[in-house]
């Protein structure tokens, strides 16, 4: 297949917070901060996007991937905070659930989709990364 890119698989807008360290995030803004790692589904970024907003334009652009590649296997790549809320939205659970789950650096996630909806298949493997054991 050829690569294509799909906008609904873009990372998060970080709006003001664009470029900066988490520490630095925490300095200018604490209270949002705080909320940030406290209750994520409640924050909406300055000047950027909420995780309501990436969840429903990511899974309208997973819709658009199994639509086009019934019955074939497709790879998806995407930011962190995407595969986080697309994997909410498979294990059908609230944004709320975002630090529950786990998103190395260069994971894979195997996710199966059939009549029945979605199926987990794979979280979060990093095997590829480093010698198997």
């Amino acid at each position: 297949m050829e690569v294509q890119s799909l906008d609904g698989f873009i990372d998060i807008n970080y709006g003001k917070w664009q470029g900066l360290t988490p520490a630095q995030v925490a300095e200018l803004y604490p209270d949002l901060y705080r909320k940030w790692l406290e209750a994520p589904h409640l924050v909406e970024i300055p000047g950027g996007e909420n995780l309501k907003t990436v969840r429903e334009r990511a899974l309208a652009a997973l819709y658009q991937v199994i639509e086009k590649h019934q019955g074939q296997n497709v790879v998806v790549v995407a930011h962190q905070v995407v595969n986080k809320v697309l994997l909410c939205a498979v294990l059908n659970i609230s944004n709320a659930f975002f630090w529950h789950i786990e998103q190395d650096n260069g994971c894979l996630n195997i996710i199966g989709y059939d009549e029945r909806g979605f199926n987990l298949v794979l979280l979060n493997d990093t095997c590829h990364l480093t010698a198997c054991k």
